[in-house]
């Protein structure tokens, strides 16, 4: 009977032990993708908070 299952695609418990190099590839893309529209806010928020005192700087 397991061998039936397995023939259709089923996967017995044994089979699903560990992460695969696809797994992690995507876990990688999805932090990589946090980190840098983390970053672009962070340099957006940083820019407009420099900019709004800036003309407030005595220059020379």
């Amino acid at each position: 009977m397991l061998g039936a299952a397995h023939d259709i695609g089923f996967s017995t418990p044994h089979e699903d032990e560990g992460a695969t190099a696809v797994e992690y590839a995507v876990l990688v893309v999805f932090i990589a993708l946090v980190i840098v529209v983390g970053v672009g806010m962070f340099g957006s928020a940083l820019n407009g908070f420099f900019e709004s005192f800036l003309p407030e700087l005595p220059f020379g």
